[in-house]
């Protein structure tokens, strides 16, 4: 092996920053595609294998068919589109063909068959793989804190849920 082909700190730190570029990008086409209720962008974004833990139920999903029947029951069959759905701080990690993301989601909608505006802050993190040089998501888990009572508080807003500090 010649030494020269060894990559140098430099080299490794351009590669980590462009695979952070494109999960980012990767998390902006999520955003857009919740917003707008778009199920066969939010499905290209996952791979075949899935496994999520969400707010409504099953509250677990295994695989993309799965995955998919939740978001057609509990999101874009309940809501007008478009939506309010933003990422807070959302913070990237990458090592080789494996990362992850954690954010704060903020959501708010219409109802359809009520006409009820809802409005959640949730927090949302993401297991990112690699395939064939495309990042997907492989996992997810969306929660909310939750208080004394053990009620889930999902209407706090970014100033009552401590951020880390980076």
């Amino acid at each position: 092996m010649d030494i020269r082909s060894l990559p140098t700190e430099q080299t490794t730190s351009k590669a980590k920053h462009y695979e952070e570029i494109q999960i980012r990008h990767l998390m902006a086409d999520y955003i857009h595609a919740c917003r707008d209720g778009d199920l066969k962008k939010i499905k290209s974004l996952y791979t075949n294998d899935v496994v999520s833990f969400d707010m409504p139920p099953p509250h677990k999903m295994v695989g993309l068919g799965d995955y998919m029947k939740s978001w057609e029951k509990w999101y874009a069959g309940q809501f007008d589109f478009p939506v309010i759905y933003d990422s807070l701080d959302l913070q990237v990690h990458v090592s080789g063909d494996v990362g992850f993301t954690f954010d704060i989601i903020h959501m708010a909608g219409t109802l359809k068959n009520t006409g009820e505006r809802i409005e959640n802050w949730l927090r949302h993190t993401c297991g990112l793989v690699k395939v064939r040089e495309k990042w997907l998501i492989a996992h997810e888990h969306i929660s909310a804190p939750v208080g004394e009572d053990g009620q889930a508080l999902t209407t706090l807003n970014p100033d009552q849920i401590e951020l880390p500090h980076h």
